[in-house]
């Protein structure tokens, strides 16, 4: 962790508000890895910060949060990534896999999340 936060203070320090931080493991199921998620996002309106999900929720629901259901597998997703810092910033962009954007029932769920994203 020491280390991380040598490497964030140094990009900070030479491209300040440019650096972009992002974490790659972004899951709603029941194996999750909050520490990055979490670091990430103390960093939100300070720098560029952004979340990509682990895996597709078409593909592979259950282990992003919901068997059976992707939709709901990615809402749930979306909504742990998008929880505001406390500062109240969010994320600026979330990477998502083909499967997800491509999948008809997922429509909705990526209006859900776009409105996310204008709200802040």
């Amino acid at each position: 962790m020491r280390t991380r936060q040598t490497v964030i203070d140094q990009a900070v320090g030479l491209l300040g508000s440019r650096f972009a931080l992002q974490d790659s493991d972004l899951s709603a199921g029941p194996v999750q890895r909050p520490a990055g998620i979490n670091l990430v996002t103390s960093y939100s309106g300070r720098i560029i910060t952004g979340l990509q999900l682990r895996t597709s929720a078409e593909r592979e629901s259950a282990d992003m949060g919901a068997a059976g259901n992707p939709p709901l597998a990615l809402r749930k997703c979306i909504e742990l990534g998008m929880r505001p810092n406390q500062a109240g910033r969010h994320i600026n962009y979330l990477e998502m896999y083909e499967p997800d954007i491509l999948a008809d029932d997922m429509q909705p769920v990526l209006t859900y999340a776009t409105s996310l994203f204008k709200a802040n």
